[in-house]
């Protein structure tokens, strides 16, 4: 899989680190009003299921496929049960619904977030029917829309796969208030406009960043001042705004008024009504809220999952570290506290020293100065539990300072340009370790072997500026 490419980046100029942000944050964590909305949304959910699945107006697959994708974004346990009976329900009718590009969509993204197997679901190749469904103009679907072909690209993003032409197409979608809509020539709207948004933070060319940043500014403008987007379903337009926000570093203030907006808006019974002042609850209205309101979106959303190999060989995560450029063969490591990927690193055995922005710069005294540059650093990367063993490496899309793995995943740091992932794949990696030679774990801070030294450095290196904003482009966060 290739990673991001740095040659047009040489010409930025050089800037003191400390008059930068961090290239990423933690997550905003949800404030008790909306952790309650969250629990009442997910009982108000489980009423509506029978027979392992969800009914309403949009049919019966779309609708279980979308509270697949909310219910595994809320890492609550309790719905595990119910998120397995709804994807066993969609598999049993894979081959009968994914007919279309978009039903093949639907499902793509349920297999991605519940870490199925994207090329053989239920006997469908749900990656071969997305791309089926791109045409020679790289819109989307039999309706091409900004939002159907932000998802498609979201998808094949998640899956490791090429999207260059949905990008494109959505960049000449956009309008010139930095918006999209659902036809050329229409108001741009929140929901398009979000989609379309959120897709891009995915792409790691300036084009795309440039878009996307012109499309968090079109939302902010927009927003109300009590939180909401006006639209044909004022909730359903709201967490789909907030969907972009929540990958977006600089727009928390935002997304909390967003959030807390969604909130107030639940009725009673747990639900979300589909238009303002309805006293009933509408099940799609409520699973776009629930989604929303988890800090998730489509890009970040996946079940939480035991380890694919047995409790004994690593009850936590995976962790691979590749000296790369360096020279050196890959090492492997179990980490049994995976907070963040920094943690997950420390935990695993190998020693983490970061710079003082909080960029790491050495593992286990690799390189030899603890010094950054946009052609040499530790680049990150994921791989994903699926039913045959894992998926192939992923750029991470989040740093490791925030990122949160998945037990059963597999962390890897490669040494380098980030144009090549690791040597070894996530499958070879795990199959190579040998715990008699293995790093020995970590139990945090103050732990001999944990080297959470911070280098602070007078004089700014040339090209640190220039590593930030790669970063800020690799992590999809702006």
């Amino acid at each position: 899989m290739r990673g991001p490419k740095w040659a047009a980046l040489a010409a930025i100029a050089i800037f003191s680190l400390s008059c930068l942000s961090p290239a990423w944050a933690e997550p905003t964590p949800a404030t008790d009003t909306q952790a309650g909305a969250i629990s009442q949304a997910i009982a108000y959910v489980l009423g509506q299921m029978q027979d392992g699945h969800l009914e309403s107006a949009f049919g019966a697959e779309s609708t279980t496929a979308d509270a697949v994708v909310a219910l595994a974004a809320t890492s609550d346990t309790s719905a595990n049960d119910a998120v397995g009976a709804m994807a066993d329900y969609l598999q049993d009718r894979a081959l009968d619904y994914a007919t279309s590009a978009e039903a093949s969509l639907k499902l793509a993204l349920v297999a991605e977030v519940i870490h199925a197997d994207i090329r053989d679901f239920g006997g469908v190749d749900l990656l071969g029917g997305v791309q089926d469904g791109i045409g020679e103009d790289g819109a989307f679907g039999a309706a091409p829309t900004p939002y159907s072909a932000g998802l498609a690209l979201i998808a094949l993003h998640r899956a490791g796969a090429a999207g260059e032409p949905l990008a494109s197409w959505l960049l000449e979608q956009q309008g010139e208030d930095g918006g999209w809509s659902y036809a050329p020539g229409s108001a741009s709207d929140p929901d398009n406009t979000a989609l379309a948004t959120l897709a891009l933070l995915s792409q790691l060319d300036e084009p795309a960043q440039a878009a996307a940043l012109r499309g968090l500014a079109w939302l902010r403008a927009g927003q109300e001042a009590d939180g909401h987007w006006e639209g044909y379903s004022p909730v359903n337009s709201t967490a789909v705004a907030l969907l972009a926000l929540n990958q977006s570093h600089e727009d928390q203030a935002a997304a909390a008024k967003a959030a807390g907006w969604l909130a107030g808006a639940q009725l009673p019974d747990g639900g979300f009504p589909n238009t303002l002042g309805d006293p009933e609850s509408e099940l799609n209205a409520t699973l776009q809220a629930l989604l929303a309101l988890t800090g998730e979106n489509y890009l970040t959303a996946e079940q939480k999952t035991a380890a694919t190999q047995s409790p004994d060989a690593c009850p936590g995560v995976w962790v691979v570290v590749d000296p790369g450029d360096l020279g050196g063969e890959p090492q492997t490591g179990c980490a049994t506290e995976y907070d963040t990927g920094y943690a997950a690193l420390a935990s695993a055995g190998f020693a983490v020293e970061l710079t003082g922005q909080g960029m790491l710069c050495r593992v286990n005294g690799l390189p030899d100065a603890c010094v950054t540059a946009a052609n040499a650093y530790w680049n990150y990367w994921h791989a994903r539990p699926t039913g045959s063993g894992y998926s192939d490496w992923e750029y991470a899309l989040e740093g490791g300072g925030s990122y949160q793995p998945s037990a059963g995943s597999v962390e890897g740091w490669r040494f380098g340009d980030g144009s090549s992932s690791l040597a070894l794949t996530p499958a070879e990696a795990v199959a190579a370790f040998d715990s008699s030679a293995a790093p020995s774990p970590n139990s945090g801070p103050g732990n001999g072997n944990l080297g959470w030294t911070v280098a602070v450095g007078a004089i700014v290196v040339a090209g640190a500026a220039v590593l930030v904003v790669a970063l800020r482009r690799r992590g999809g966060r702006v």
